[in-house]
């Protein structure tokens, strides 16, 4: 489900945290990740990186910023240059989305995949939604445009090893539904609170 990873993954799973007291919208994202410094950067707030006004870029560029897993992915956006003041414009940013994963796993002390599958998935009832989708799943959930089932076709989510927040999430059309029943009802659905 590709990009459908920045809303089901990450900007539930950082709501979450702003209800819980972890993080605040206006946060600058260095209070918690302190080496998203320097070139302006200590200026984005959470809040940017949710709106796409961060000023940081589209995608990374694997190429010519290597990066061979997850924490590499991350420490590689840390150091991102801005294309404009934050706030200033709207630009879609994934590597805005996968800052915010590398908060979020800062500020609850849990890797981003984990975090998401026990705090939003298995609680509101979506058994088919998760990272690198195993065997038993493997044959429900949707498959994506990667020549192998069950592999993230995004290439900077696959180099960041399958788990990243803007594009590595794999479900089932009736989780999506479910989801979506549950952002229709304001959080709730049969009992369960995302």
């Amino acid at each position: 489900v590709a990009s459908i990873t920045k809303v089901m993954a990450s900007a539930s799973a950082a709501m979450l945290c702003v209800e819980r007291g972890f993080i605040h919208l206006d946060d600058s994202v260095s209070k918690h990740l302190p080496e998203f410094k320097g070139d302006g950067r200590e200026k984005v707030t959470v809040r940017h990186l949710l709106l796409h006004t961060s000023g940081l870029p589209v995608n990374l560029d694997p190429k010519t910023q290597p990066f061979t897993n997850h924490d590499g992915a991350i420490a590689q956006t840390c150091r991102t240059k801005l294309l404009f003041e934050p706030g200033t414009k709207f630009s879609y940013s994934s590597v805005g989305v996968m800052v915010l994963g590398g908060v979020i796993e800062r500020v609850t002390g849990r890797k981003f995949d984990e975090f998401c599958t026990t705090e939003i998935f298995r609680p509101l009832g979506m058994h088919d939604t998760g990272f690198r989708p195993g065997s038993d799943r493997l044959k429900r959930v949707a498959p994506s445009s990667a020549p192998e089932r069950g592999q993230v076709d995004d290439t900077v989510a696959r180099l960041a090893g399958n788990v990243a927040g803007h594009a590595s999430l794999f479900t089932t059309a009736a989780d999506t539904a479910r989801f979506a029943r549950i952002m229709l009802n304001l959080g709730e659905l049969d009992g369960a609170r995302g």
